[in-house]
């Protein structure tokens, strides 16, 4: 069923049976763009898909700096019950911290088939880290860069304490997942992945895309990784 809010008023209206809805959340001191042209990839399918701002996310993340990490588990929440109420059941797909909150809201919600996109669970060494690092300085990609000193110090810390506190719920998950990891990560180990495909419990697939580094929908091989996605949850 789709929910249609008009003041006060809510009008259902039937769905097409082939339509999907999907929720699709984006990773710390990123934003919707993380994940946007997997959605515009999943909507020309068919999905009916949201792609919601986290708190103190967007153009200027010096909003960052007042944020506590119970405000972006109680955003995803309020977004998974307006989910529910739209749609009764939704796809979910996380990427980087997404990938921890989506695990969560799988756990909580009825959610048809989960997707995680180099979830944020195992941090690279410091020598990978320089590693690549090193790379993206000789092909002068300062983008990263920019980003992290953008930064409050504050707003890692809570990113920190909310992968912690809900690092246990990768162990529940009982929803059809798929893993999905690029091995040139220079921010969450590759090995990450072997890691959530031993310890989530639920029907599972894990897919490497070898050339991709962290922001995965934005890479050269993203068109593959659409189409695994989409792939996976038609």
């Amino acid at each position: 069923m789709w929910f249609i809010f008009n003041g006060d008023e809510r009008k259902k209206i039937l769905v097409e049976n082939h339509q999907r809805a999907c929720l699709l959340i984006h990773g710390f001191s990123g934003g919707s763009f993380e994940v946007d042209p997997l959605a515009a990839y999943l909507r020309e399918q068919g999905w009916i898909c949201h792609v919601p701002t986290l708190p103190g996310h967007g153009e200027n993340l010096k909003g960052l700096k007042n944020i506590k990490y119970h405000q972006w588990m109680e955003a995803v929440k309020k977004e998974a019950i307006k989910m529910t109420e739209l749609y009764s059941k939704f796809d979910l797909v996380g990427f980087s911290m997404g990938g921890v909150l989506a695990a969560y809201i799988s756990n909580h919600f009825s959610v048809k088939k989960l997707v995680l996109l180099n979830a944020a669970v195992i941090y690279v060494s410091p020598g990978r880290f320089m590693k690549l690092t090193y790379k993206q300085m000789r092909n002068k990609d300062w983008s990263r860069f920019k980003k992290i000193n953008g930064v409050p110090l504050s707003a890692t810390w809570q990113f920190i304490q909310l992968a912690h506190r809900l690092r246990a719920e990768f162990r529940k998950v009982h929803t059809p997942t798929l893993i999905v990891q690029g091995q040139q990560d220079h921010i969450v180990h590759p090995y990450s992945a072997s890691y959530l495909n031993r310890i989530i419990p639920a029907e599972k697939s894990i897919v490497y895309f070898p050339l991709s580094t962290h922001e995965i929908c934005l890479g050269e091989e993203a068109d593959e990784v659409f189409e695994t996605v989409g792939g996976f949850l038609t």
